[in-house]
């Protein structure tokens, strides 16, 4: 059996001009993880918490270190800001243990990224669930190579946005013509991200590493904000690899050749691969 942990990063807010401070994009993130290596991947995830922030996790017992998150989003933004070499260090060692982690453990990263053009107003509601939608159908064909089963839980938003997008899967489940989504045991869950390791690990995935990489490579010169800067190219030096390598992808079964899954990107400014 195969678990699928969803988080998020950036928003659906409007761009209004290539000055503002809005998020220029939106990635939703899965890391799939085999349920027999939960056990040791949730357990190494709080020692490298633990050897990384030693201060933050003073006080609190073993376990209870999995209620002290380390965003990625800030881990971002010291990248970002800092000017002391260290820290910089510390956050891209950080980052490197965590994408180590999913190495060790067999784990797979599936995404989806919207990067948005200056303007262009963007239905939350719609764009979410499409994309949940479209890690669903890359997790069951994961599970059908892997002839396994396996659920999914997403970072819990808003109970009625959470309403929707399960009921989307829902309908793909239990329509006449047959169960899109087999092998996935139920509709997707929502969890708070303080007790769940994988979704913690998702959103310094999402937020720390897919985020700053996508920006840099498809928003550079068309924004002009605090999100978008030449420093992200650490990140994307550091760790395209490596991403790369650990994507989930698949041969279209209509189109000889084409690849599907992994980490996609809808380009909405160059309308880029």
């Amino acid at each position: 059996m195969h678990i699928c942990y969803i988080d998020e990063a950036g928003d659906s807010v409007i761009v209004p001009n290539s000055t503002a401070d809005a998020s220029p994009a939106l990635v939703l993130a899965g890391i799939i993880v085999r349920q027999a290596d939960l056990y040791p991947l949730t357990l190494d995830f709080l020692n490298i918490k633990d050897k990384f922030f030693p201060a933050l996790m003073a006080g609190s017992t073993h376990l209870g270190k999995i209620l002290l998150e380390i965003k990625g989003s800030e881990v971002r933004k010291t990248i970002r800001k800092s000017t002391r070499r260290n820290e910089t260090r510390h956050a891209i060692g950080f980052l490197d243990k965590v994408v180590g982690l999913l190495e060790s453990h067999n784990a797979k990263i599936i995404a989806r990224i919207l990067v948005k053009r200056v303007g262009r107003k963007i239905n939350e509601n719609s764009v979410y669930t499409s994309y949940v939608q479209a890690l669903s159908t890359c997790f069951h064909r994961y599970l059908e190579d892997n002839n396994s089963t396996g659920i999914m839980i997403a970072d819990a938003r808003f109970p009625h946005q959470d309403q929707a997008v399960a009921h989307s899967i829902f309908t793909q489940k239990f329509k006449r013509t047959g169960d899109d989504h087999s092998r996935i045991l139920e509709m997707p869950t929502f969890g708070r991200s303080v007790n769940h390791a994988g979704i913690q690990i998702a959103d310094i995935i999402a937020s720390g590493i897919l985020f700053p990489m996508a920006v840099h490579a498809y928003s550079t010169g068309h924004i002009n904000s605090i999100h978008v800067t030449p420093r992200f190219e650490l990140i994307r030096e550091r760790f395209g690899e490596r991403i790369k390598a650990l994507q989930f992808r698949y041969e279209d079964t209509e189109i000889a050749g084409r690849m599907r899954g992994g980490v996609t990107v809808s380009d909405e400014i160059g309308h880029r691969s």
